[in-house]
């Protein structure tokens, strides 16, 4: 083999090496933003759909008090969500690596068992 079809041949896989990882950064971008990035989203979306009906106009703008009554002290829980249950739920993390929507009931049972340490 001559050292020009020789080069042609290395040039030629060093291209088509190139072009895989190209090809595999673009899909794993997509997946991180369109299949990962969705579910945060509906779980986002899900958690703020019983809070649909709050008017961000009615709170009234801040003071020097430490908090404010909202809808004469009511939560907006429906009644499916009225539970003594033990549960947590966590969205996953979003494509930056930041939290989202945690929605639980917290008690005893979820404390930690042991003493953490300082």
């Amino acid at each position: 083999m001559s050292r020009n079809k020789r080069k042609n041949i290395v040039y030629t896989n060093q291209i088509f090496k190139f072009i895989i990882i190209v090809l595999l950064l673009f899909a794993l971008r997509y997946i991180n933003d369109y299949v990962i990035g969705t579910s945060t989203e509906k779980n986002t979306a899900n958690a703020n759909s019983t809070y649909s009906n709050i008017n961000l106009n009615s709170i009234p703008e801040y003071t020097d008090k430490a908090y404010i009554d909202l809808n004469n002290n009511k939560p907006y829980f429906s009644e499916e969500e009225h539970t003594t249950k033990v549960f947590e739920t966590y969205s996953p993390l979003d494509s930056k690596g930041r939290c989202g929507v945690a929605y639980a009931n917290i008690c005893k049972e979820l404390m930690p068992k042991k003493r953490r340490k300082t």
